[in-house]
């Protein structure tokens, strides 16, 4: 049977998570035996085989091979990292230059700083085309969730969603924005979501297909 952490709770019924590293998760009520749980996850066992496949090959796909100073993802693809007589880094289309010097330390915080700069420049577009309005927002070192709203409609955005393609950056502060008026996940917030991004699935999807992003660095 596989191994799993068990998470009680006053749900009702029993649900299965995989997790971004594979491991398996179990939702359970409160008062049902392990007994029963341990059934359930064992008849399960071939599905849950397959998702924790899948989810090795996501995390496999998004990896760079030979760490961070072999290669890095940037607006949706992976570029080579070059270390060359250089005083700044500069993308080109083949690849990323960095000075000889640099250690992963100054890689992440050049990377960081890119995201907030492509944030500040695409926000205020976004909020005119919306017509919502955010008191502000800050990047973060978020890796459980690649942005939220405060309840003063403060965004907050992860830093690594500079390894995310434009349009998933588009999406992302587009469903922050619309947080400005829903607080919630409800038919109307997704309704509003749709009104601004009809392609809003598709790009939740690449999300899902892709969360290893946020383990990297």
């Amino acid at each position: 049977m596989p191994d799993y952490t068990l998470i009680r709770s006053d749900r009702k019924t029993l649900a299965l998570e995989i997790d971004r590293t594979g491991a398996l998760i179990v939702r359970a009520p409160r008062r049902l035996s392990r007994a029963a749980v341990d059934r359930f996850v064992e008849s399960r066992s071939a599905w849950i085989a397959e998702k924790q496949r899948l989810q090795q090959v996501r995390a496999s796909a998004v990896t760079p091979a030979g760490g961070w100073d072999a290669a890095v993802w940037y607006r949706g693809r992976q570029y080579p990292v070059l270390r060359r007589q250089v005083r700044q880094p500069a993308f080109t289309d083949e690849a990323l230059m960095i000075p000889e010097g640099w250690t992963a330390q100054r890689l992440r915080a050049f990377l960081k700083e890119e995201c907030r700069r492509l944030v500040a420049v695409r926000l205020p577009v976004l909020s005119a085309r919306t017509g919502l309005c955010p008191t502000g927002f800050h990047v973060t070192e978020a890796q459980t969730r690649w942005g939220s709203c405060s309840g003063k409609n403060s965004l907050n955005f992860a830093w690594r969603l500079v390894f995310c393609p434009p349009e998933i950056m588009d999406y992302v502060m587009l469903h922050e924005l619309c947080h400005i008026r829903h607080k919630n996940h409800s038919a109307a917030f997704w309704a509003l979501v749709a009104q601004f991004d009809p392609d809003y699935a598709a790009h939740r999807a690449w999300l899902r297909e892709h969360a290893a992003l946020m383990e990297l660095f």
